[in-house]
């Protein structure tokens, strides 16, 4: 439908539907009002049910008009919070009056056009819903059509009305080795605000806003999530209107000067993805897993089964040689291990992390006979061989940097400050880009790499190109790069790592199978962290490891039991030097991997719930097969409980008209005890009675329907 003869004041209605969720927008002359986002409303459900949301009585002591909260909110219309877009000509003709243009209304889409005639640009809403998973793509770009260059200063990629009762806010926090902090504050009065201008996604902002009605739960409430498909700069925002309205935006954050469009030239924001939820967290996490599943991996990595990783960095760190990498190999097949990945220290001149960054062929003093003997082994064993590399850095101390100084990132004559001791290559340089491309391009030929660990491992400080802000170029660059290797190379995984979990977020999983979430392998710590990260991302692309006996970050030591268990619910992967093991520790491990092969395809399909629990100090996860018939429950404890005997814990997900026989796994040793078979019915609203448990261990459920008619 056409918009352009709309009159002012006249309200139409434009529905967005998805299994449970309904957007609506009300069309005026002007920028499209969210009027609705929450619970599916029946079809039948009337326009002008609607259009009355659109009516509010003006504020005292404020403008005539009032304020609308729209798609873009603009202060040119008198909006008194946080402007939804920023654009100018020159330092002039800042303010913004968007007009619709036309609305294209499809059976899962949403197209809305809207020009400013006065500085003379043209902005772009594109609103497509996933049916299957209830979550909504915000597409939203800004094109320059007048004859001068526009700078845009901010162009929320979305800016979502929350219902007014939605005052708890969940932002996430970290740093390095504990990414993924869950942080939640009350909004009350004032706005809270969260940027990130580290050029990467960063260890201590992921880019997601999680609102309710509530203190989060993760089996009730209303709530809805906010992300952004970005690894580069973002900025977060929560506020409310002058009339007390709750809103949330989120988008890149540009730097002075960074965005100028020539005539016609467009810029797209990051893509935003906004689910919601009437059954609490784990609502939003199965949206969020099915949208992952189903539309952002890669179509040849979605039913790939995970094997078991084997990952030299603990079992040696930088000390390789043949003979003792061959060692690892032996021993990594013996334990089980399915693919074998040669972590950094492979390379020419890398001893440590001060040099060899950049020089990218095997050291000649460690591999004497390259890589290939490697290789050979590694594949004379049934397993898959993979190699660390990090294409967008070098050392200072590198071949590379003292012949191409020019290719560094930055602003000629100052001098910027170094991370792990190396610069950023500036790939949006064509020179570099296709150096990069051919280099890698040869490595994952010459070594039939079934695998890549691409990491980053350094924030951009000086991210200068020809002068001017360079972060989103280059953010855009490397994309522009995995994308290419990862469609000239479909049979090569990659994980995408960044110093942890530092470029963890849905622009950079478009071209990765696996994220590393944390270079931490404690469990007492993991173990928050992979709650939270677990609401984004579903199991089978979490990397999770079982590391060292006592964890080189965070000096605990931790119990093999432990530490296989907390790995169990992720990518299952082995990062310690097995000649390390006692025989018990050797034994549990080999168990462990051999119980995650047996049920990791189901594990890795089914749906995960998280269980609420009186005791904070309780993280249970679930996993259920989709025909609700077998699950697997682990249940950690990461502190004292407060109780003696902690109360049941209610399993949400079962059939409540099935019988569950349930066996209890010593994590130990993986074998098993049947204890009796309950309801599901009980199981869901009385619970599950845990075992008394110390603190950092883990108890072992695996649940089987029992069949039709059986006693």
């Amino acid at each position: 439908m056409n918009e352009n003869a709309l009159p002012s004041g006249e309200l139409r209605i434009a529905r967005l539907d998805g299994r449970r969720s309904t957007l609506v927008l009300l069309l005026t002359a002007g920028v499209p009002e969210i009027a609705y986002f929450g619970a599916r409303l029946p079809n039948t459900v009337a326009a002008s049910d609607l259009t009355g949301l659109g009516r509010r009585d003006a504020v005292p002591g404020a403008l005539d008009s009032g304020e609308s909260l729209t798609l873009l909110p603009e202060t040119g219309t008198g909006f008194s919070a946080h402007s939804g877009i920023i654009a100018h000509r020159d330092g002039k003709t800042f303010i913004s009056q968007l007009q619709l243009q036309s609305v294209e209304q499809g059976r899962d889409s949403l197209e809305i056009r809207l020009h400013e005639a006065l500085t003379d640009y043209e902005v772009q809403v594109r609103i497509l819903v996933d049916r299957e998973s209830d979550v909504f793509e915000w597409h939203t770009s800004i094109c320059n059509t007048g004859e001068s260059p526009l700078t845009v200063v901010w162009l929320c990629s979305v800016s979502l009305a929350l219902p007014p009762s939605f005052e708890y806010i969940s932002l996430f926090d970290g740093r390095w080795a504990k990414e993924f902090q869950w942080r939640v504050q009350q909004l009350r009065t004032g706005s809270l605000r969260k940027e990130n201008r580290l050029g990467r996604t960063s260890h201590n902002s992921f880019p997601a806003i999680v609102a309710g009605e509530d203190w989060p739960r993760w089996t009730r409430g209303a709530v809805c999530a906010m992300q952004l498909g970005w690894s580069g700069n973002h900025r977060l925002l929560i506020d409310r209107s002058r009339d007390g309205r709750p809103f949330a935006q989120m988008g890149e954050l540009l730097h002075p000067g960074e965005m100028v469009l020539d005539p016609g030239e467009r810029y797209m924001a990051p893509i935003a993805y906004v689910s919601h939820s009437s059954r609490g967290l784990n609502g939003l996490m199965h949206s969020q897993h099915r949208f992952v599943r189903r539309s952002l991996l890669r179509e040849n990595w979605r039913s790939l089964q995970r094997p078991v990783h084997f990952n030299t960095w603990e079992a040696c760190y930088f000390d390789q040689s043949e003979a003792r990498v061959l060692d690892l190999v032996e021993q990594a097949a013996g334990l089980g291990a399915e693919r074998f990945v040669l972590d950094d220290g492979w390379f020419r001149g890398r001893n440590d992390e001060t040099a060899g960054l950049g020089d990218w062929q095997p050291c000649p003093v460690k591999y004497p006979r390259g890589l290939e003997p490697i290789i050979d082994a590694v594949e004379a064993a049934d397993m898959q061989f993979g190699l660390w590399i990090e294409p967008e850095m070098a050392n200072v101390d590198s071949d590379l940097a003292r012949a191409h100084p020019d290719w560094l990132l930055g602003e000629p004559g100052r001098v910027q400050p170094t991370g792990r001791n190396q610069y950023v290559l500036n790939l949006a340089d064509p020179e570099v880009y296709e150096y990069l491309l051919s280099t890698f391009g040869n490595l994952i030929e010459r070594y039939r790499l079934r695998y890549v660990k691409w990491d980053m491992n350094r924030d951009l400080t000086h991210a200068a190109i020809d002068s001017r802000p360079g972060y989103h170029q280059t953010t855009f660059a490397a994309y522009q790069l995995l994308r290419t290797i990862a469609d000239r190379f479909p049979n090569t995984e990659i994980e995408i790592c960044a110093s942890g979990g530092a470029r963890a977020d849905y622009g950079a999983l478009r071209f990765g199978s696996r994220v590393w979430p944390s270079d931490v392998h404690d469990p007492t710590t993991r173990q928050p962290l992979q709650r939270s990260f677990g609401l984004f991302f579903p199991p089978e692309v979490m990397g999770a490891h079982v590391g060292s006996r006592r964890d080189e970050i965070t000096g605990r030591t931790q119990t093999m039991a432990f530490r296989t268990a907390s790995a169990l619910l992720g990518h299952f992967g082995v990062e310690v030097n097995p000649a390390n093991l006692d025989a018990g520790e050797r034994a549990t491990l080999e168990r462990a991997i051999a119980f995650y092969k047996q049920h990791r395809d189901w594990i890795h399909d089914g749906d995960t719930y998280f269980l609420d629990h009186p005791e904070p100090c309780v993280i249970a996860r679930l996993v259920v097969t989709p025909d609700r018939k077998r699950a697997l429950l682990v249940a950690a404890q990461i502190d004292d409980c407060a109780f003696a005997v902690p109360p049941p814990l209610r399993l949400a997900g079962l059939d409540s008209a099935l019988c569950y026989e349930i066996l209890r796994i010593d994590p130990e040793d993986y074998s098993s005890t049947a204890e009796q078979a309950v309801h599901g019915a009980v199981l869901q609203n009385i619970g599950l009675q845990l075992p008394l448990m110390k603190p950092n261990s883990a108890s072992l459920f695996l649940l089987h329907a029992r069949e039709e008619g059986s006693d």
